[in-house]
């Protein structure tokens, strides 16, 4: 029995991480991603493929890439893809380790392509890069290149470091458009960079720029995305060897995005603005963002994390990990800073059944039982929590309390005391995701951020994930929990709610 595989979400026997080459081909959704035929990532990774039509329904296809040359002998790692007419091309990263080691100093990257006609034969294995096509000035750890074509040049001189580096910026003399190229990367020096390339035909590709930070964050930047929302660049990327700092970076390794001002275009290494987390729960990591047919820019992500201390209890069940629900990007402006807020995709509506609403009633200090779909007292889905799955669309009120105005969220399992709980304080602006047993949260314990109000909560579960989504998404947590009953307990304390319920199937 599969008690904690999800429903809706892309899963997949064996080992799953990081989501790749996300793309809209022949009419469907294509998403890949890393894949290990042992639940606990022991096997050589290749690349998973699934297909969709409507972002819920996922069918499961050969695998996409296998690493059958000498250029990817010891795993096919990230990338993307890149659509064009009748063809769907793959660019990803071959690893080879040196001495049977596996790290970035004894590690040689190939960027390398492969392409279908059909969206599920991939041939046409070539070798694009070598560690020697890379800029002098970064070391082995280079990685997960990223392709896209821009109708605009953003080069037009040739620029030289003083730090013994050469970037090409010469312009091709060739009509427009061009095609471009993030990796993420490691300096020499050990500071995380992204190293952007150019090309005019997919196979010769250039180093055009850099994308630094002037305060260094990190020894290695992975899972580079590069994309444009409007007229604002933004860059994706996952730092690994950033310290926590208060509520921020908690996790072992951090999934975000810069600002970037991608129109200097006589500057090599330009400058990324703050960085902005996607995500504050335990399991968000490598996000790749896409266009769908109409323009809208989607995000699904890995719902796990590198380097993790929890235990992952779905192993005993023959597979590990899954990735978020797709989400679809809005730009949002806070005070001349532009942030990227998530939703989860409007085709969730289709997996409905009845809406249960209650009107605004205080629930103070009152433990409801939901033994039953859509229970009367709270009107939430969490009957058979390790086989159904609930949506909840909360719209909040703070009501004034003495002791600040606070707002409580507990799911708890009927039959022991073991809780997630999600706090709201007014008076600290502060929310809080919290496990408070490590059983549930398999090993998984509080997160946090600062935030002054709560206007509205979207919390959708599948078997063993949960995401919460805040004030339209202008927050997110993302965690996996293990439940062992089906029967949950919901608490909720100084707080004036209304509740709209929906049962997933």
């Amino acid at each position: 029995m599969n008690k904690w595989k999800p429903i809706f979400h892309i899963v997949s026997d064996g080992w799953l991480n990081d989501p790749n080459g996300c793309c809209v081909f022949n009419g469907e959704y294509h998403v890949f991603y890393q894949y290990s035929e042992q639940p606990d990532c022991s096997g050589v990774i290749q690349w998973g493929h699934v297909c969709s039509q409507d972002l819920l329904h996922w069918k499961a296809l050969p695998a996409a890439i296998m690493p059958d040359s000498p250029e990817d002998k010891d795993g096919a790692y990230s990338g993307s893809a890149l659509v064009e007419g009748d063809t769907l091309q793959l660019f990803y990263t071959g690893n080879v380790f040196e001495e049977g080691q596996a790290d970035d100093e004894h590690r040689l990257a190939y960027t390398m392509t492969v392409s279908s006609k059909d969206g599920i034969q991939f041939v046409n294995k070539k070798v694009l890069m070598t560690n020697s096509d890379y800029p002098r000035e970064i070391s082995r750890g280079i990685r997960d290149p990223k392709v896209w074509k821009e109708d605009v040049i953003w080069v037009s001189s040739l620029y030289r470091t003083d730090r013994n580096m050469v970037l090409d910026m010469t312009i091709p003399e060739i009509e427009k458009p061009l095609y471009y190229m993030v990796q993420g990367a490691s300096s020499k020096k050990h500071v995380g960079e992204a190293i952007i390339f150019r090309s005019v035909d997919k196979i010769h590709w250039k180093a055009v720029r850099i994308l630094y930070s002037k305060e260094p964050l990190g020894y290695m930047w992975e899972c580079p995305d590069v994309f444009r929302m409007e007229d604002y660049y933004f860059l994706s990327c996952c730092l690994q060897g950033v310290e926590p700092m208060g509520l921020h970076y908690q996790n072992p390794h951090q999934s975000g995005y810069f600002q970037v001002d991608m129109k200097k275009k006589k500057e090599a290494r330009i400058p990324v603005n703050m960085f902005r987390e996607w995500d504050h729960g335990f399991d968000f990591y490598a996000p790749q963002t896409w266009r769908d047919e109409d323009g809208t820019r989607l995000l699904i992500g890995w719902m796990g994390m590198p380097d993790s201390p929890y235990r992952r209890p779905e192993q005993e069940e023959g597979w590990s990990n899954m990735l978020t629900i797709p989400r679809v990007l809005h730009l949002s402006e806070r005070k001349g800073i532009f942030t990227i807020a998530q939703k989860p995709v409007p085709e969730l509506a289709l997996l409905r059944g009845k809406c249960y609403e209650n009107q605004p009633v205080l629930l103070k200090s009152m433990d409801v039982l939901v033994d039953n779909p859509c229970g009367e007292s709270f009107q939430l889905e969490l009957t058979d929590f390790t086989d159904e799955s609930f949506y909840v669309d909360a719209h909040v009120k703070v009501q004034e309390a003495e002791s600040g105005e606070d707002l409580l969220f507990e799911m708890s399992e009927f039959f022991e005391e073991s809780s997630l709980v999600l706090q709201f304080n007014k008076e600290e602006s502060t929310f809080l995701f919290a496990f408070d047993s490590e059983r549930l949260g398999a090993g998984r314990g509080t997160r946090g951020i600062r935030i002054s109000e709560i206007r509205k909560l979207e919390i959708i579960t599948d078997a063993s994930s949960v995401e919460v989504f805040i004030n339209e998404g202008e927050e997110v947590f993302t965690s996996r929990i293990y439940p062992m009953y089906g029967k949950l307990a919901l608490k909720v304390t100084e707080g004036d709610v209304r509740t709209k319920t929906w049962e997933l199937k």
